[in-house]
């Protein structure tokens, strides 16, 4: 399933599990259920360089290897300038490693630095659910896809992560908003052809109701009704509670 799809079923149905709970809730509250289950939805496939949220973490992975590309070229141009042969070696390393760091080797180095700084706030202020989606965010883009993060070992993480964010705000209800992001991920991917491991390493086996193929025409227009009904099913749901 594209990006998209999968942010629309992470947040209705996290929007379904935390009004159910809290039909009184403030709006500011709302608010923070919509993004956190928003998050949780789209962090399975931070294991692949090119999903939603890996995208919008690191969107200058381009721009980044033009520099690195330039850098090495005025180190050239510097050592015919000025005859010191350390700078042509140099700027040659420097052109081979920006040629060799491709758009996904970029963005995975950056979400690794964006994953320690997260962990690092974490610890300095005793917030260990950070710490421990900086350690995430640091590691799944260098795993395979959908292998550790589409596991139900993985959404016990996030559950933790969940309910360390609920004890942070005082906002019941945030964990299962969390757990219910990240599991329509894993539900809504084994509808694909491919499926996921649910319980990866200790059963391989794909589990899936192969109603799509990631990639068609016809998955793309299924995708969209079967956001729109679940859509409609979850305000109806919401209403009649």
């Amino acid at each position: 399933m594209t990006g998209k799809t999968h942010l629309g079923f992470g947040v209705m149905t996290g929007l379904g599990v935390y009004l159910t709970q809290n039909p009184t809730a403030p709006i500011e509250h709302i608010a923070v259920a919509i993004g956190i289950s928003a998050i949780a939805s789209l962090a399975p496939d931070l294991d692949e360089a090119k999903s939603l949220l890996s995208t919008r973490m690191a969107p200058f992975a381009d721009k980044i290897r033009m520099l690195i590309l330039c850098i090495g070229f005025l180190l050239i141009g510097y050592h015919f300038m000025m005859g010191h042969l350390a700078y042509l070696y140099i700027g040659i390393a420097v052109v081979f490693a920006g040629s060799y760091l491709k758009r996904t080797k970029i963005r995975r180095i950056i979400l690794l630095v964006i994953g320690i700084g997260f962990l690092l706030i974490g610890f300095s202020r005793e917030m260990w659910w950070l710490s421990i989606v900086g350690g995430y965010v640091a590691i799944a883009p260098w795993l395979p896809h959908r292998g550790f993060t589409h596991t139900l070992w993985s959404l016990g993480i996030w559950a933790g992560i969940g309910w360390g964010i609920e004890q942070q705000l005082g906002i019941e209800g945030l964990m299962w908003v969390t757990v219910a992001g990240y599991l329509s991920h894993l539900l809504t991917d084994s509808l694909t052809e491919g499926g996921i491991r649910w319980l990866w390493p200790l059963y391989k086996k794909p589990l899936r109701i192969p109603l799509m193929r990631v990639g068609s025409r016809w998955s793309k227009h299924l995708e969209k009704y079967l956001l729109g009904g679940y859509s409609v099913a979850v305000v109806l749901w919401i209403w009649v509670k």
